[in-house]
């Protein structure tokens, strides 16, 4: 009798630890900071994984309050009760109440430049702020001259072509492009901030000239003077683990005084500069503003 009161209270344990993490979840929907952990495209597995904790949290329940010895046991011929000893059951339970509690006692963190130093800058379309290790340029130079003798034979106007789009930026629309062109003034929003990016790197010299309009938080690299900085941005795909930093450089008088991680929107003029011995476009400003962080601070690529 002893063994299935102990039994039955591991299962109510479980069955509280279950419901907890449902209701995790919901705060997390209801308040809308979901979207710092989660991209929008991976919503419907938080929906059912919601609802399966849910669900399970409450068999665990009315299961530990049954006397009914067939109901806690699955007479399956195996021992189901607690061998471990009370420390290693707390041990084990704590990995599962402590995230709960934390999620629940404290506030959401966003990501910020001290993530963005240690995973570097994406500018436009995959490029790092950290260039490659000159030890295995020659390696990559080597492969690369091997894949193109090997691949002759490939049509010419095949060349460039492939039915997946790179990670992060929409299927390629040509009159979107070419209306992107047209514009005198490129206003970057979040729905089509990879999209934006990623043409503006690909077209430099078209781009040159042109106003652009951009908003993003505030980072520096280690090796940038006194008025340069990045107008950054978090980029998520499936969930934060895999944020990347997308950004422009930007040029202003009087940078320094602008704090790391303050939110600005910035109007300037395209240009084009070289870093790390790449050619990259940056942003002469002529009007910048301080904002509040937006409510929904990361970009999400799309595929």
């Amino acid at each position: 009798m002893q063994d299935n009161r102990d039994y039955g209270f591991h299962i109510f344990l479980r069955g509280i630890i279950l419901l907890g993490l449902s209701m995790l979840t919901f705060k997390l929907l209801i308040t809308g900071n979901i979207y710092n952990f989660i991209a929008p495209r991976m919503m419907p597995f938080v929906y059912f994984s919601m609802a399966i904790f849910f669900l399970l949290g409450i068999i665990q329940i009315w299961r530990s309050t049954s006397k009914n010895q067939g109901e806690l046991y699955c007479n399956c011929g195996f021992d189901h009760g607690q061998n471990g000893s009370p420390l290693q059951s707390l041990i084990i339970y704590s990995l599962f109440v402590i995230p709960v509690m934390t999620g629940f006692l404290f506030s959401e963190t966003i990501l910020g430049s001290s993530v963005a130093g240690n995973r570097g800058v994406k500018y436009g379309s995959h490029l790092y702020a950290k260039p490659p290790n000159p030890n295995t340029s020659d390696q990559i130079e080597g492969n690369s001259r091997q894949i193109v003798t090997e691949n002759t034979n490939i049509p010419k106007d095949d060349v460039g072509k492939s039915d997946d789009q790179p990670s992060g930026f929409m299927e390629d629309d040509e009159g979107a492009e070419d209306d992107l062109f047209q514009k005198d003034k490129i206003v970057v929003t979040d729905d089509e901030y990879t999209y934006i990016m990623n043409a503006i790197d690909t077209n430099i010299d078209d781009f040159i000239g042109k106003e652009i309009e951009i908003s993003g938080f505030v980072y520096r690299e280690p090796d940038f003077t006194d008025d340069q900085f990045v107008v950054a941005r978090f980029g998520m795909s499936c969930c934060v683990a895999d944020a990347s930093v997308f950004g422009m450089i930007a040029t202003v008088e009087n940078a320094n005084e602008l704090e790391d991680d303050e939110w600005i929107k910035v109007s300037g003029i395209l240009s084009k500069t070289t870093y790390n011995d790449w050619e990259m476009p940056y942003i002469q400003i002529k009007k910048i503003d301080k904002i509040p962080q937006p409510d929904q601070p990361y970009i999400y690529e799309d595929y």
